[in-house]
C-alpha cells in the first residue's frame, strides 16, 4: 500500500483504502526512499492495527531488499 504522500496516495488515503478493499495483509510501499516522501511506517502499521482488521507488515530498512510475493485469487471460468 503507498504511504508516502505527496506523488501517490499517503498515510490517511491509504487507511480509507485498506478499509475499502479490506485486505488481509497490507506493506507499505513508495516511502522513504528520498526526503520528499518520508515516513514513518511503524506510526502507519499502528494506525492500521487501530482502525482496521488488515494486519501490517513492515520490513526493517537495513539497506536494499528485494522481497517476493505470492498472490492467490479466484477467478472465475470465462462463459463461452
Amino acid at each position: 500500500m503507498p504511504i508516502g504522500d505527496n506523488y501517490t496516495m499517503g498515510p490517511e488515503d491509504s487507511i480509507r483504502a485498506i478499509k475499502l478493499i479490506e485486505p488481509k495483509k497490507v506493506i507499505p510501499i513508495h516511502y522513504d526512499t528520498f526526503p520528499v516522501i518520508a515516513q514513518d511506517a511503524k506510526a502507519w502499521a499502528a494506525k492500521v492495527k487501530a482502525e482496521t482488521s488488515a494486519e501490517p507488515i513492515v520490513q526493517q530498512r537495513a539497506g536494499h531488499c528485494s522481497l517476493t510475493f505470492t498472490f492467490s485469487a479466484r477467478v472465475a471460468p470465462c462463459e463461452r
